[in-house]
């Protein structure tokens, strides 16, 4: 047998519920739906900002990319170069990133130049 106050709160809840309900509430969107292609499209370009560690750059593109030149140690840089989102890599379209950590004193690597090169 429940206690009263736990009744008393299902009781709310559940009111609460089908008051709701007729308002049409919409569900997050699932995150299957959201861009998972290994590509970079232009909005996903002019989301990432200079400062912006790597990490979160790939995040946003949803790819790493791949390696141009890398010079790591405890200061360093790195290029990397992302396929355009419906542009043929053949035309010459493409973006390319520099990463680097000696203008931050060390530590993760971050954006410090971004090229969008479309054909």
């Amino acid at each position: 047998m429940l206690r009263p106050s736990t009744r008393i709160f299902t009781s709310l809840v559940a009111g609460a519920l089908l008051a709701v309900a007729p308002l049409g509430v919409v569900a997050p969107t699932p995150a299957l739906a959201a861009d998972t292609r290994p590509c970079v499209s232009l909005t996903e370009f002019g989301q990432v900002t200079k400062g912006m560690t790597k990490l979160r750059v790939h995040s946003i593109f949803d790819t790493s990319g791949r390696t141009l030149f890398a010079n790591h140690g405890q200061v360093g840089n790195e290029g990397r170069e992302y396929v355009v989102c419906g542009r043929p890599r053949s035309g010459g379209s493409y973006v390319q990133l520099q990463f680097d950590n000696y203008r931050w004193g060390g530590g993760p690597m971050r954006l410090s130049i971004k090229r969008l090169h479309l054909s």
